[in-house]
C-alpha cells in the first residue's frame, strides 16, 4: 500500500532538550577533579599552586602515599606504564610543569588559601560573569597595569574579557585605593546555561595606565568582591621569542607584584576593550587616515567587513590596515576578497573546468565571493 508513513523519519531530529547560548562565560566554584598533592576538589593537580612550594622529593612523596602517576597524577598504574603524551614546557620532557626538576619552590610571601569559596548572594553561589578554567595550556588575556588613586599608583592583574558587557573591579583594589563610588545599581547576571544571578554592585571612575605608564585613561567600573579564580602567569617557551619579535611585551610575565600575584583586580569588559582600538584607529599617521576612518566603520566583532571601489583601492586598503594595525600589535590576517581581476584569472586557469564556488564564513553567514552573496547553513544552526 502506498501513501503516507505514521511512523518517525529516523533522519528527522528535532531538539528535545533546551539549549542555551555561551554569549555569558561560565560563574561557577566547582571541579569535578581532585588534587592529588592535597586531595582539593577546587583545581586540578597540574594547577595545584601549593604544590609549587614542595621540591620533587616532597611533591614524588605525596603521591606515593596515593599511589598516583608522577606523570598524569591517575592512580593505576606507574609513571613507567603511563601512555600519555604530556609535554613540560619548561623543559620538553613528558610530565606537566608542575613536576619539572628545573622549578624551584616558590617562597610564598602571604597565607594561601586551600579553597577558592565562591561569594555568597541572596540567589546562590556565583563569583562573577567571568571564572575562567585555569589551565596551562590556554593563555589568557592578562596583563599588569597601574591603578592611580589618592594615595599614589599601584600595579595590579587585570583580565581582557570581551564576554563582559561590562568591567568590574575588586572591593580590595578599591578599598586601597580609596575610590569613591558615584552610585549604586541592582543588575542581573546572565550566566552560562541560562543562570540568573540578581547582585548590587556600586560604580567606582577608576584610573588606570599602561605597565610602562605612557598611556593614562578613565573608566567606570563596577566592584566585586571576587573577579574570578587565580589565574597562573604565562610561562617562558619557545612562543615567547617569536612574540618578542613582533614587539610585543608581556607585562603580565615581567611585572614583579607585591601582593596577589596570580589574583585579578580588574576585569576590562567589552565595553573598554573597544575603546582600545578606537583609541589606534584614532591616532593613526595622517597620511593613513582616510584608511583609519574607513576601518572604524568596518569593524564587526573579530571581522573587517569593507568594500572599495577598485583594484588599486583594494591593494592600498589591505597594505594600509595592516601597517595601522602593526602600530598597536594587532595583525590582520586571512583577507579574502571578490576582486573581479582575481576571479577572470582564475576562470582563465581553469578553461574548461566550472569555476570552484568558495563560501567564506562572515559574521555567522557564508559569503561566495563569486556570486557576491550571502547565505547560511540551516542544517549546522539546528544541530
Amino acid at each position: 500500500m502506498k501513501g503516507f508513513s505514521v511512523k518517525d523519519n529516523p533522519k528527522i531530529y528535532s531538539l528535545k532538550k533546551p539549549m542555551h547560548t555561551a554569549a555569558g562565560p561560565f560563574a561557577g566554584s566547582q571541579s569535578s577533579s581532585n588534587c592529588a598533592f592535597y586531595n582539593e576538589k577546587n583545581h586540578e593537580s597540574k594547577n595545584c599552586k601549593l604544590a609549587l612550594n614542595l621540591d620533587l622529593q616532597e611533591k614524588t612523596t605525596l603521591l606515593a602515599k596515593k599511589k598516583c602517576c608522577y606523570r598524569c597524577f591517575k592512580t593505576g598504574h606507574m609513571v613507567r606504564q603511563c601512555t600519555n603524551k604530556i609535554k613540560c614546557s619548561q623543559c620538553q620532557r613528558r610530565h606537566y610543569n608542575v613536576m619539572c626538576p628545573e622549578l624551584k619552590p616558590v617562597v610564598s610571601t602571604g597565607s594561601v588559601k586551600l579553597v577558592d569559596k565562591a561569594v555568597e548572594n541572596s540567589n546562590g553561589k556565583f563569583n562573577t560573569l567571568a571564572n575562567p578554567t585555569c589551565s596551562a595550556d590556554v593563555l589568557l588575556q592578562t596583563l599588569v597595569v597601574y591603578l592611580y588613586g589618592n594615595d599614589g599608583s599601584f600595579p595590579v592583574r587585570a583580565l581582557i574579557d570581551t564576554g563582559s558587557q561590562k568591567s568590574y573591579i575588586t572591593k580590595e583594589a578599591v578599598s586601597k585605593m580609596s575610590y569613591e563610588p558615584i552610585r549604586a545599581e541592582d543588575m542581573i547576571h546572565n550566566l552560562f546555561g541560562g543562570v540568573e544571578s540578581k547582585q548590587k554592585h556600586h560604580l567606582y571612575k577608576v584610573y588606570a595606565s599602561s605597565f610602562q605608564k605612557d598611556y593614562h585613561c578613565s573608566f567606570e567600573a563596577y566592584d566585586q568582591e571576587k573577579i574570578c579564580i587565580d589565574i597562573p602567569t604565562a610561562i617562558c617557551g619557545p612562543w615567547t621569542k617569536e612574540i618578542e619579535k613582533k614587539g610585543i611585551f608581556l607585562s603580565d610575565k615581567e611585572a614583579c607584584l607585591d601582593y596577589s600575584a596570580s589574583s585579578v583586580h580588574l576585569l576590562i569588559g567589552a565595553d573598554i576593550a573597544g575603546a582600545t582600538l578606537n583609541h589606534l584607529l584614532d591616532g593613526a599617521p595622517d597620511c593613513y587616515k582616510m584608511t583609519a576612518q574607513h576601518l572604524q566603520k568596518s569593524m564587526y566583532v573579530d571581522n573587517c567587513v569593507a568594500s572599495v571601489k577598485s583594484e588599486a583601492d583594494l591593494t592600498k586598503f589591505i597594505n594600509e590596515s595592516r601597517e595601522i594595525m602593526a602600530l598597536g600589535k594587532f595583525e590582520l590576517r586571512g583577507w579574502q576578497h571578490n576582486s573581479f581581476e582575481s576571479l577572470r584569472d582564475n576562470c582563465n586557469e581553469s578553461q574548461n573546468a566550472s569555476p570552484i564556488l568558495q563560501d567564506i564564513p562572515v559574521l555567522g553567514l557564508l559569503w561566495n565571493i563569486e556570486r557576491d552573496t550571502l547565505k547560511i547553513d540551516v542544517r549546522n544552526d539546528t544541530q
